[in-house]
């Protein structure tokens, strides 16, 4: 059975992580203060000399002088500015941790590293430079391959992490992504739009090579060409043949490959820019004029495409381009971006839903490979809903309170979805909120509603506000706790619901030695850790939430809170698929996940009972007994990705909250 990585809570494990990062931190942030200290000994010592500079290239006193140009003394001087500034936001990192402020200063100190290392690799290959100043070329040079080696990555993840962030997969609005990958053009359009380039930039280097082979004093500058032909010639073949590759193995497998080409690829380019250039920097008497500018122009390119296929690589998917239009099984990320006609094929291996809602009498059927296939794209969870208008209550009673000061300074307000809208006064309403693990009630809501007006009792069934929203926790160590606890007393509704995934924001492994200071720490979204989130802390949203819900039912709104359910990464079908191959897991079981989160779970059934809340358990519809079941009857997955109900599930079998609807319903 899957064991979750993200917790570690036995004290001496976490004191031993603690001891291990702050020596880790302490290394790093020595490093580079002797990096700064190194590049300030240098540049100070080198100042003195009379130099040229680095764009004097066709200067006799340039071709005469054989040290380092001004330029380079200047960029060591910088990167020592540089490293300092890396080594006080690592030592902030230790001490602080303040998400949002420090990553923003990472980004920008990441992109900064990345130009300027180019800056410094193209200042430094000038001729002469390393045997007349060894000690200052050596360093320019390093630190010009550290600045892009590691800032390169960093950016890209950065990247990655901010598009996740601002526009996850399945609710939020998509027309940031829709643009980055031009969803308005054809895949052959887009296609050929990425190859032409290289087709060209490969083109170009050969009419050079030809050209320019046999001509006086130009053996440096053909080597440069030549390699720099073959790396854009091999990019220009792997773009060409990965896409028809694809389409005969299995995804998954050709998927690693091109990441793993692409990467050695772009690596290989970047280094022959840096310390190829010493072959080309500069200017031979003799040659030609337009040769030697030809050649600075292609130095120029490989910096770009290297770059700029590197990073898209790291943080966008770029592989993507190579993948065929047939179904893959593959991670969440990949499904969103498969194709809408894709996703309708495999939805329809689907069983048809059960309308009327039933439990489970039977399960952990082996899955085919296509309804483990389909089931990973199942998770179109607004299907039938209706969005909710700006100026509703539901969003304009979503305020941050003004007296709330967070470690991170974002706020989520969320996205409201509804059903049934309209009919509050005559027929109640409910508030559901949450994270994403909201959106798998709503399936099952529609299809409520769905069942109501095909039966003629449409006339009674509430109006329903969902606020989801991925990844965001709705705990009082955020402001959106209480924006949205104070939309509720506003509304007034007759019942609430509130989902979340909580192990994903309650982690308790700071030192217990950490005094208690209100807001509680820290619930950061999309299940990133708070390493100084304390017992202290837990213990006083615990007391926090149930105060506020006791204030809620003391007004008549009966609060319903869905369990800590049990969920494993195994219980993902994409963890099934191997090739064209399903292995089914081994069985998991309730009370095992139970005795694993008893720390958690004995605090947060305490709260709901004091607070005379109502619990349900999702896992009274997806088990029998004791046993956890991940397939239904018919071998069809009950989860689609990131331990999430399906559609299909949802809709046809998550009965357990029927009795919340039932509750809304004004009496008449």
């Amino acid at each position: 059975m899957g064991v979750r990585g993200d917790m570690e809570l036995p004290k001496r494990a976490r004191q031993r992580s603690n001891r291990m990062q702050i020596a880790l931190g302490a290394i790093v942030v020595s490093s580079l203060c002797a990096c700064a200290v190194v590049c300030f000994l240098l540049s100070s010592s080198a100042q003195a000399l009379d130099r040229t500079g680095a764009s004097d290239l066709f200067e006799q006193g340039a071709i005469a002088s054989r040290m380092c140009p001004r330029e380079t003394v200047v960029f060591v001087f910088s990167s020592g500015c540089l490293y300092a500034v890396w080594a006080i936001v690592v030592l902030l990192a230790q001490i602080t941790r303040r998400g949002l402020p420090l990553l923003v200063v990472v980004a920008l100190l990441s992109v900064g590293c990345v130009v300027w290392g180019v800056l410094g690799a193209i200042w430094t290959s000038r001729k002469g430079c390393p045997e007349t100043e060894p000690l200052l070329f050596t360093m320019a040079l390093a630190t010009s391959a550290f600045f892009i080696f590691i800032g390169l990555p960093v950016s890209g993840l950065l990247v990655s992490y901010s598009l996740r962030t601002l526009v996850p997969s399945h609710h939020r609005e998509q027309w940031l992504l829709s643009c980055l990958r031009c969803s308005c053009i054809s895949s052959f359009v887009k296609r050929g739009c990425v190859v032409l380039p290289f087709v060209a930039l490969t083109a170009t280097s050969v009419a050079l090579l030809v050209a320019y082979g046999d001509a006086p004093c130009s053996k440096p500058f053909a080597l440069y060409v030549g390699v720099s032909c073959a790396l854009f010639g091999t990019l220009t073949l792997l773009l060409c043949s990965c896409y028809f590759v694809s389409r005969k193995q299995h995804a998954s497998s050709s998927q690693r490959v091109v990441v793993c080409c692409l990467l050695l690829l772009s690596t290989a380019a970047l280094g022959w820019a840096i310390f190829g250039s010493t072959l080309v920097s500069h200017p031979v008497l003799g040659c030609s004029a337009d040769l030697f500018h030809a050649v600075q122009l292609l130095r120029i390119f490989l910096f770009v495409v290297s770059i700029t296929l590197g990073a898209l690589t790291l943080c966008c998917q770029v592989e993507r381009f190579c993948q065929s239009s047939e179904p893959v099984a593959d991670e969440p990320a990949l499904a969103i971006a498969q194709t809408t006609h894709v996703i309708r094929g495999l939805r329809g291996v689907a069983p048809p839903v059960v309308k009327r809602g039933a439990n489970l009498t039977g399960g952990n059927v082996p899955a085919s490979l296509k309804q483990a296939q389909a089931a990973i794209y199942d998770g179109d969870w607004q299907k039938d809903l209706s969005e909710c208008p700006k100026d509703s209550p539901y969003f304009k009673d979503i305020v941050r309170p003004s007296d709330f000061h967070a470690r991170d300074n974002y706020f989520l307000p969320g996205g409201v979805f509804l059903v049934n809208p309209g009919h509050e006064k005559d027929n109640g309403l409910l508030i559901v909120l949450g994270d994403s693990h909201s959106d798998m009630t709503k399936p099952r809501l529609a299809q409520l509603y769905e069942d109501a007006k095909a039966a003629g009792t449409e006339s009674t069934f509430p109006t329903i506000a969902i606020n989801s929203w991925s990844g965001r926790p709705l705990m009082p160590c955020r402001a959106e706790y209480y924006a949205n606890l104070a939309m509720i007393k506003s509304v007034k509704p007759q019942a609430i619901l509130l989902v979340q995934h909580y192990y994903y924001y309650v982690h308790p492994t700071g030192p217990d030695s950490l005094p208690y200071e209100a807001p509680p720490r820290c619930c950061y979204d999309e299940k990133r850790q708070c390493p100084e989130q304390s017992v202290h802390d837990t213990n006083a949203m615990w007391s926090i939430m149930e105060k506020d819900l006791k204030e809620l039912t003391d007004m008549g709104i009966k609060v319903f809170v869905v369990d800590q359910s049990p969920e494993y990464e195994a219980m993902n079908p994409s963890s099934w698929i191997s090739g064209d191959t399903v292995t089914m897991p081994k069985p998991m079981y309730k009370s095992e996940f139970n005795r694993e989160y008893k720390w958690l779970l004995d605090p947060l059934h305490a709260m709901v009972k004091n607070a005379g809340a109502t619990l349900i358990d999702y896992a009274d519809n997806y088990s029998l007994g004791d046993e956890i079941m991940i397939t239904d009857a018919q071998g069809y997955p009950v989860m689609c990705y990131g331990m999430h109900l399906n559609t299909h599930f949802a809709r046809s079998y998550l009965t357990v909250i029927d009795q919340v609807v039932d509750a809304a319903r004004l009496q008449k």
